[in-house]
């Protein structure tokens, strides 16, 4: 069973934290949060909150448009939660959470 880092597993109770890494690491452009909001189906509420602990770890950045992009950082855990779902970790989890 694949594992996450130890810095991926403090996010990992976080909603929609992973969701927006995922979101970000699909794209090469900045996204604002409307955007983000709508794509993935999120809450202002929860999108708040999940975004301002990225932020403060440094994985997502915003710019002067109030658009977000990951960081070096961000690149890394995106490419790391990307090899976890293709070795099956994210249904894992998901059934550990039932």
């Amino acid at each position: 069973m694949p594992e996450l880092s130890v810095d991926l597993k403090k996010l990992e109770t976080l909603r929609g934290a992973f969701d927006i890494i995922r979101y970000l690491g699909e794209t090469s452009d900045p996204v604002g949060a409307d955007d983000i909001c709508d794509d993935l189906d999120m809450s202002d509420r929860r999108f708040g909150k999940a975004i301002k602990r990225l932020v403060t770890r440094s994985y997502v950045q915003m710019n002067s448009d109030y658009e977000y992009f990951l960081t070096k950082n961000g690149i890394e855990a995106a490419d790391e939660l990307a090899a976890f779902d293709a070795a099956g970790g994210a249904k894992d989890v998901a059934n550990e959470n039932k």
